[in-house]
């Protein structure tokens, strides 16, 4: 019996170490008939896939300054993303563990998921007080139009790469609105919704291309904070989330990275309160473009 387990996260020729969990989904879209009054299904046709990869890292700044956008300026870009190079791509690979003993099996027995073509961005950021901020990353694969009846996912067995060390937790360690500094915030959750969509070629199975916003609907860039301190009631500006590296040992490392988000804001409940825990207020931040101001940048230290 074999047994498997998360190791590897390649994007674009890059390892990156940090990678918490991930989950590729062909995403098959079958039709199953049995027409005519017949008892049973008499066929099963497959009419699309939409190709997905979900990854959860720990890794912030790395990740985010691979996933610059269409420039290498992050100020200028909406959120983080990058087209897969054709080539590599998004490589997953789930280790095969060695049998009666600790580690790793030897040789290209490690189950490798990879998408050539598509789009790798970033989904969002978690964090809760007590724990480690989380990336979360979306990847939708393709093919291309002089391939396509080939599936955009390709299953292979590999070598075991090097893994990097693990040293990625970053936690919350400052929330300001309007750059006023709001002393207790207790969670803090971005989430980001490119409207990202396949698009298919006279009625083959597999996405030939992607597009994004404003052909299927506008980004929607929102975060959701819990804070413990005072009423902030609803106000327009910025906020801004600066999260920190923590360093080996204690104490925090060098590395930030801080999201801005420009819009309004809500405090859309009075107030959470259970027995044996604080009280908090939870405030909605919507973003919204005016025409000169990006809803969303970043800032990487």
């Amino acid at each position: 019996m074999s047994r498997f387990a998360i190791q590897a996260f390649n994007f674009n020729g890059t390892q990156f170490g940090g990678a918490t969990g991930w989950q590729y989904d062909a995403g098959r879209e079958v039709d199953s008939e049995g027409l005519d009054g017949l008892q049973y299904e008499t066929q099963h046709h497959e009419m699309m896939t939409k190709p997905v990869a979900d990854i959860t890292t720990r890794n912030l700044k790395a990740v985010i300054a691979a996933l610059n956008g269409p420039t290498s300026n992050l100020a200028q870009c909406d959120f983080p993303f990058k087209a897969m190079n054709g080539t590599t791509g998004l490589q997953l690979i789930a280790s095969k563990a060695t049998s009666d003993a600790p580690g790793y099996a030897s040789g290209s027995v490690h189950e490798q998921r990879a998408m050539a073509l598509g789009v790798l961005y970033a989904a969002g950021v978690s964090y809760s007080q007590g724990g480690k901020a989380e990336l979360r990353l979306r990847g939708m694969g393709r093919t291309s139009v002089a391939a396509v009846t080939t599936d955009p996912v390709q299953i292979s067995q590999v070598a075991l790469p090097t893994q990097p060390a693990s040293d990625f937790g970053y936690v919350l360690t400052a929330l300001l609105l309007n750059n006023q500094a709001i002393a207790q915030p207790t969670s803090f959750e971005l989430s980001i919704d490119p409207k990202f969509a396949w698009r298919y070629l006279r009625g083959y199975p597999f996405p030939t291309d992607i597009v994004g916003a404003g052909v299927a609907g506008p980004t929607v860039i929102q975060a959701r904070v819990s804070v413990g301190d005072l009423d902030l009631g609803a106000g327009t500006g910025t906020c801004s989330a600066v999260f920190t590296k923590l360093a080996s040992g204690g104490g925090f490392g060098t590395d930030t990275v801080t999201f801005t988000l420009n819009g309004q804001w809500s405090q859309e409940q009075g107030m959470n309160a259970a027995v044996g825990s604080d009280a908090t207020r939870d405030l909605l931040v919507r973003t919204r473009w005016d025409g000169t101001t990006r809803p969303l940048t970043m800032a990487l230290g």
